[in-house]
This record gives structure tokens, C-alpha cells and sequence, in this order.
């Protein structure tokens, strides 16, 4: 597997945790959105991966 977690998407989870209000969301939307797409391609890789072995359902993240 060649897509991995980006120490950005931690790095951005650990500020959240100390920011987590609409403001400083809204000011830091762009980062989302950029480690959100990260994270989504690797999903899709573990889904791949897990779908050689054995069918699964739709890739659900809360």
C-alpha cells in the first residue's frame, strides 16, 4: 500500500482538539479539506485491499 496517513491529518486533529470551536474551523477550512481528500484516498486503498480477501460494505468514517 502506498498511501499512508499524512502527519498533517494528526497535526491538524491534535490543534482541533484544543480549537474545537466554528471559528477556528472556519479559519482552518482549507486544511481540512486538504488532509480530508488525503485521508479519503486512503480509505479507498484499505478497501481495496480488504476486498481481495473478502467482500465488504461501503467504507463508512464517523
Amino acid at each position: 500500500m502506498s498511501n499512508s496517513i499524512p502527519k498533517s491529518a494528526f497535526d491538524f486533529l491534535l490543534a482541533l482538539r484544543e480549537n474545537n470551536n466554528r471559528d477556528w474551523m472556519q479559519e482552518h477550512k482549507k486544511e481540512y479539506l486538504a488532509n480530508e481528500e488525503k485521508l479519503k484516498s486512503f480509505y479507498s486503498e484499505v478497501e481495496k485491499g480488504l476486498n481481495e480477501a473478502d467482500e465488504i460494505a461501503k467504507v463508512k468514517i464517523f
